[in-house]
């Protein structure tokens, strides 16, 4: 539990780094072209990892070697064939979908996208995004993507163009696999939604057991073991929703806290609704991406790299623009 806080704190003091900074030219020029750059790089080694069926055993990069037949991997299966989901170097798929829906919409609104090399950097988003399998970042792309589009420029076909060309080539090239993983959603029964649905439930036990303090930073999989042991082992795991997983955690004093903190951000963000910046739309979308994925996920909180990219994005969305 004190270590969840020291990197709560970690991820704090970087978003304030950011925040303070942001507002000087070259630094916002790093900060963006290092998100846009990275995403890039973890999309095509996701991309290789897709096809290769193993994770290129990266682990100069912070990677380990896994393929098709390793125990508890993250895989889909269309026609009876599997397929590795792609990783990049980061802990599960999700989160990868995670980050390149977060850099989406910054991507986008880079100075050089408006040259060829920006359609490259859109298409390769659009296969890595798909290749994570990850509904939820599905979900929040186009929910964060829809208020910023620019209709009128797709209605008169100028600009818009070339990235429908995109679109239609990789929907074609990868439609069987969208297909395939968007109808799972809508099966009630399946696994993943069943699992999600149990650990809710169990979760909203913990909360009612432990209302004022929660069971401790970084302990709802140890509470969720020792208070429902006849669980299968595999739902040993936080709630996969954010806001239900602080209550869990840090209970209502924390949960207060958390929600504060969401809030405070989206007012930070509704006060710079006038701004003329290029990034004022797609910060917006980014941080309902965030609010999208944080109903289905909880990798934010859990894991060093979803705090990492929740310090980085806090002082994206907080900063002077």
């Amino acid at each position: 539990g004190l270590w969840r806080v020291l990197k709560l704190l970690e991820a704090a003091i970087l978003a304030f780094y950011v925040s303070k900074n942001f507002h000087v030219p070259s630094f916002r020029i790093f900060v963006l072209s290092v998100l846009v750059i990275s995403t890039t790089i973890q999309i095509t080694l996701g991309l290789t990892q897709f096809f290769a069926s193993n994770s290129l055993n990266l682990r100069l990069l912070g990677g380990h070697f896994f393929d098709l037949s390793t125990l508890g991997i993250a895989k889909i299966a269309v026609n009876g064939r599997e397929y590795l989901r792609a990783y990049g170097t980061l802990p599960h798929p999700n989160i990868l979908a995670g980050f390149i829906a977060l850099s989406f919409p910054l991507a986008l609104s880079m100075p050089f996208f408006i040259r060829r090399i920006g359609y490259l950097i859109f298409g390769l988003s659009l296969i890595g995004i798909i290749l994570t399998f990850s509904r939820q970042a599905w979900l929040a792309l186009i929910i964060g993507l829809l208020p910023i589009i620019e209709w009128s420029k797709i209605r008169k076909f100028k600009v818009s163009m070339p990235y429908l060309l995109v679109l239609i080539i990789t929907f074609y090239a990868f439609g069987i696999f969208v297909l395939n993983r968007t109808q799972e959603s809508f099966n009630l029964t399946s696994p993943p939604v069943f699992e999600r649905e149990i650990l809710i439930k169990k979760s909203l036990d913990l909360i009612i057991n432990h209302p004022i303090f929660g069971v401790g930073l970084g302990q709802s999989t140890y509470a969720m073991a020792n208070v429902f042991p006849s669980l299968d082992s595999k739902l040993f795991q936080p709630a996969h929703n954010l806001f239900v997983l602080a209550l869990v955690e840090m209970g209502l004093l924390g949960g207060i806290l958390f929600l504060s903190y969401i809030g405070g951000v989206a007012y930070i963000i509704w006060t710079k609704r006038n701004s003329r910046s290029y990034l004022k739309k797609p910060l917006m979308a980014s941080f309902v991406i965030f609010l999208v994925i944080s109903l289905f996920d909880h990798y934010f909180l859990t894991l060093d790299q979803g705090l990492l990219i929740l310090g980085v994005y806090t002082g994206l969305w907080v900063a002077a623009w």
